[in-house]
C-alpha cells in the first residue's frame, strides 16, 4: 500500500478517535486537525486525545467569514441557533486548506450515516462534501462501506475492506470497535530521558461523542437571535457574536445590552473582549467592592450606563448606591470614570437571554 498522510478533523470525541485509530492502522500518517469556535472549547479533549493515538496535532481558529456563515446559512438550522450542515463544511474546507499546506492526500472525519439528523444524513454528507471543495478526497472511515468509493480507496492509499458500515444513532457497535481497538482515555508514563509518551491503552474512561457545541442548545438561541436581530452589522465582524458564549446577558434597551461576569474567569474574558481592536462599548467594574465586570454593548447613553451599573451592584448583592468604574470609548483613547448607582431591585432585573 503506497504511503499517504491524512488530515482528520478532529473533536477528541469517540467517532474521530476511532477514524484517525482505523487510517493508523493502515499505516496512513495521520494529522489530528482540531478546530476551535467561540461556541466549542474541545482542545485540551483533543490534544489529550491526539497524544494518546501519538498523531501529529494541529488548533486552528475559524476565521472572521464564519460569523458570516453562522448569520445565513445556506441550508438551514436545527431546532436551535445550529447551522450543522454549513458549520461541518466549513471545517471540511479549512481541513482542505491544511491538505493542501501540508501536502496531505485526503481529509478523513468522524461523521457516521444518519448518526445525526442536522448534519449526518446522506443528503447532508454530500454537501459537506461538495461544498467543502473536497469532494471524493474526503473520506469516512466509519461508514465508507455505505458511500460512494473515494479516491484514496481508488488509489490504494486506504483498503476499502478494512473499514466500516456503520450507521444510525446506535453506538453499541462503535463501543464494540473500540474495545477491539483498545480505546480509551490514556495513561502515560513519560521516560524522562527520551521524552518519549509510552501510552496504554484501556476502555475504563472511554469519550464520548463528542458534541458540547452552544449552537445547539435551545436556551442559548434567544441570545444567538438576540444578537442576530440587534446587531446585523457585526455579521462580519464578529465581535459581538464571540461574547455569546460567556456571562449573563440582559438586553437593557432597544439598542443596548450587558453582558456580566460569572466567575473570575469570565470577568478577564469580557476584559479581553473590550480591549479587542475593534471593540466599541463601555468596560464597566466594581470598586471598593467585590464584584462582577460587565460589558456594556450598543448605543451608550446615560441610562443605559446607568441600568448596567445597577444590575452590577445587583449581581455583586450591594444593596445600597456604589461607586461603579467604567471605562468608556473616546476618539483614540479610553477614559476611565466613576459614577455612584443605586442597585437595580430584583423587581426590575430583566430577564436574561
Amino acid at each position: 500500500m503506497a504511503y499517504s498522510k491524512a488530515i482528520v478533523l478532529f473533536s477528541g470525541g469517540l467517532d474521530s478517535i476511532l477514524a484517525a485509530r482505523i487510517l493508523q492502522i493502515q499505516n496512513v500518517h495521520v494529522e489530528a486537525l482540531c478546530i476551535l469556535t467561540p461556541y466549542h472549547h474541545c482542545h485540551d479533549l483533543a490534544k489529550q486525545a491526539a497524544d494518546m493515538l501519538d498523531l501529529d496535532f494541529c488548533a486552528r481558529w475559524v476565521d472572521q467569514d464564519y460569523y458570516q456563515m453562522l448569520c445565513k446559512p445556506r441550508h438551514g438550522r436545527g431546532g436551535a441557533a445550529n447551522p450543522c450542515t454549513d458549520c461541518h463544511a466549513y471545517m471540511a474546507k479549512m481541513a482542505y486548506r491544511r491538505m493542501q499546506e501540508t501536502g496531505a492526500d485526503f481529509v478523513a472525519t468522524g461523521e457516521v450515516l444518519g448518526q445525526r439528523p442536522c448534519s449526518q444524513k446522506r443528503l447532508h454528507l454530500d454537501i459537506i462534501s461538495k461544498s467543502s471543495g473536497l469532494g471524493d478526497l474526503l473520506l469516512r472511515p466509519l461508514s465508507a462501506k455505505l458511500l460512494p468509493e473515494t479516491r484514496p480507496e481508488r488509489e490504494g492509499r486506504v483498503c476499502r475492506d478494512q473499514l466500516y458500515e456503520f450507521s444510525g444513532r446506535r453506538r453499541t457497535e462503535l463501543h464494540r470497535l473500540a474495545n477491539e481497538l483498545k480505546i480509551g482515555l490514556p495513561t502515560a508514563e513519560i521516560a524522562e530521558k527520551s521524552r518519549v509518551v509510552k501510552l496504554q491503552y484501556g476502555s475504563a474512561q472511554r469519550p464520548s461523542p463528542s458534541s458540547g457545541c452552544k449552537l445547539t442548545l435551545k436556551d442559548f438561541a434567544p441570545r444567538f437571535f438576540d444578537m442576530f436581530d440587534r446587531f446585523p452589522a457585526e455579521c462580519a465582524e464578529g465581535w459581538h457574536y464571540g461574547t455569546l458564549g460567556f456571562g449573563r446577558h440582559f438586553r437593557l434597551t432597544s439598542t443596548a445590552k450587558l453582558v456580566l461576569g460569572r466567575n473570575q474567569e469570565e470577568n478577564a474574558i469580557l476584559e479581553q473582549f473590550f480591549h479587542h481592536p475593534s471593540r466599541h462599548g463601555v468596560l464597566m467594574m466594581a470598586t471598593g467592592f467585590a464584584g462582577p465586570t460587565g460589558l456594556l454593548m450598543g448605543e451608550i447613553s446615560d441610562e443605559s450606563i446607568r441600568l448596567a451599573g445597577g444590575l452590577l451592584l445587583r449581581f455583586a448583592k450591594q444593596t445600597v448606591p456604589q461607586q461603579v468604574l467604567y471605562f468608556a470609548d473616546r476618539p483614540g483613547v479610553v477614559t476611565p470614570e466613576l459614577r455612584t448607582i443605586t442597585p437595580t431591585t430584583e423587581a426590575n432585573t430583566p430577564r436574561m437571554l
